[in-house]
């Protein structure tokens, strides 16, 4: 059974404290709480009205030693061997590009 949608919303509060005597800067200055940032709060949304339409909510394990929440890696293959290729083809042009333009005009000043 499928509920209604709801958006998502959320509210701040501005904290505020007193300057000190003998402060030489403002220290403590109220900072404005504006809330969840959009992105976060249509994200939330989404997830809200996909898990209402799929009738199924997203429940991720926190599993293993490392609590990740995602998974439980503990059963995952690690440390294994990674054959190494040597340095990537675009890095060799760049550096060999690199050079040529330094021999002609002179070490590049960063």
């Amino acid at each position: 059974m499928k509920s209604q949608r709801e958006p998502l919303v959320s509210y701040g509060s501005v904290k505020t404290a007193a300057l000190k005597k003998g402060d030489s800067h403002p220290k403590n200055y109220a900072v404005p709480n504006f809330g969840v940032d959009t992105d976060i709060l249509d994200s939330q949304r989404n997830l809200h009205n996909v898990e209402i339409d799929l009738g199924h909510n997203l429940n991720l394990k926190v599993g293993g030693s490392r609590n990740t929440g995602v998974d439980d890696f503990d059963g995952h293959p690690m440390n294994y061997k990674v054959p190494d290729f040597g340095m990537d083809r675009d890095i060799l042009d760049s550096l060999s590009n690199l050079k040529s333009t330094e021999a002609k005009l002179g070490k590049w000043k960063y």
